[in-house]
């Protein structure tokens, strides 16, 4: 149905310009702090925390130049961008990336035994590594460190717990160094979760301001309470402040109901402080994640971590949201000669959607925004012009550099 509209705006328009524009057209401007997170009051580089409508109506206008002809793909360094046969270099739009920053407990607890055999260490270890190693998690990044550090007695230091032992890198490629780091590793401290929190949020901050246009969280996995360096109060103090440096904070809470702990010689209780729901929720609330995802080490262990995994994927992820296009080579992307294009299913004519500000998107008409006018790191869609395109299945976003961006008239 959408693409029979578009089709027909596009035979209605076809004698309009697709990049013509005002000599003096300017960016579109936007009021920062919506539609995906902002640059503006974002920390610099080694900054962090110390512990403690109905369719697009004239929204969109058909690409192509206004002599009815093949479009002038000549060197871009020679373009009018305000010309009759402007064209501009065509990027594939590419969705947001997810960075995922892993803080993996490893406290003493995680040796208790499970009902299916084995201990929740092995249980929730494996099941991290089939879904770094899973095919379907390719396209987002994913780094690990573990808390505590140290020896039994684990350091309260959040510089311990800011630098990772793998880095944050792309899977599959980055799979491999994960599951080795985590073959690497045994339970052996105790629970200092509040300075692991605050290093994975610093470490999430420092990596933010080097790739700006990614989504960067933390994703905080453990099967109990702190037991040093402070308590509840004080993890979810960290998760709060990460939330408001743009970090979410996910918390993974592993629990074993029914189930009893003790090992050893001396048949020590290996936990005596197991999480609750209640604790669990009130960090995952304060990191800005709403409640925080169980995953119950009685049941199917594996299926139950990679549906969690896949949860935060999905809610990191803003809908119509894309990464600025790269410029062409030896030059500054100019913000004002950018325009996004949809080709609608079925159809070989792509159509112009028009750049607007936040404030000013039409429910009709649509459009598209930066998410920070002065400092732009992502290309926001108009929420009816998002709806709209998501309900093509196959249609395709391209964003095009070189000519004057389209406003509406």
């Amino acid at each position: 149905m959408l693409a029979h509209r578009l089709i027909g705006l596009l035979l209605l328009t076809s004698a309009l310009a697709a990049c013509s524009a005002a000599a003096d057209s300017k960016g579109p401007g936007l009021a920062s702090g919506s539609g995906g997170a902002s640059a503006a009051g974002a920390p610099g580089p080694g900054s962090g925390l110390t512990t403690g409508a109905s369719g697009f109506g004239v929204g969109l206008v058909p690409a192509m130049d206004n002599r009815g002809g093949a479009p002038d793909l000549g060197t871009i360094m020679e373009m009018d961008p305000t010309a009759a046969d402007c064209a501009g270099i065509v990027n594939k739009g590419e969705q947001i990336t997810v960075d995922i920053y892993v803080m993996f407990d490893q406290s003493q607890s995680m040796l208790c035994g499970i009902p299916s055999g084995g201990d929740r260490w092995d249980a929730v270890k494996n099941a991290l590594q089939q879904f770094v190693m899973d095919q379907a998690a390719a396209g987002i990044n994913v780094g690990i460190q573990y808390f505590g550090l140290g020896g039994f007695a684990a350091s309260c230091n959040a510089a311990d717990y800011q630098r990772p032992d793998v880095e944050i890198g792309p899977l599959p490629m980055n799979a491999t160094a994960i599951v080795n780091s985590l073959n690497a590793h045994m339970p052996s401290t105790n629970t200092p979760t509040p300075p692991a929190l605050v290093g994975a949020i610093n470490h999430a901050i420092d990596w933010k301001n080097m790739h700006p246009g990614h989504s960067v969280v933390v994703a905080l996995v453990t099967d109990g309470q702190p037991n040093a360096c402070g308590g509840i109060p004080d993890v979810v103090s960290a998760a709060a402040a990460g939330f408001t440096n743009t970090i979410p904070t996910y918390v993974i809470g592993v629990i074993s109901p029914g189930t009893t702990c003790a090992a050893g010689p001396l048949m020590t209780n290996l936990d005596p402080n197991p999480p609750n729901q209640q604790d669990l929720d009130a960090v995952a609330q304060a990191g800005g994640t709403k409640s925080a995802l169980i995953v119950d080490v009685t049941q199917n262990t594996a299926q139950q971590f990679v549906a969690t995994m896949n949860e935060i994927r999905k809610q990191s992820v803003v809908p119509c949201q894309y990464s600025l296009p790269k410029a062409p080579a030896g030059q500054m992307l100019d913000k004002a000669r950018v325009n996004v294009e949809y080709i609608p299913p079925g159809a070989t004519m792509p159509v112009t959607i028009l750049g607007v500000t936040m404030a000013t998107c039409d429910p009709a008409t649509g459009g598209w925004y930066y998410d920070n006018p002065g400092a732009p790191t992502k290309i926001n869609l108009c929420p009816s012009t998002c709806t709209q395109i998501s309900t093509d299945i196959g249609g395709q976003i391209n964003i095009s550099v070189g000519c004057a961006t389209k406003h509406p008239a």
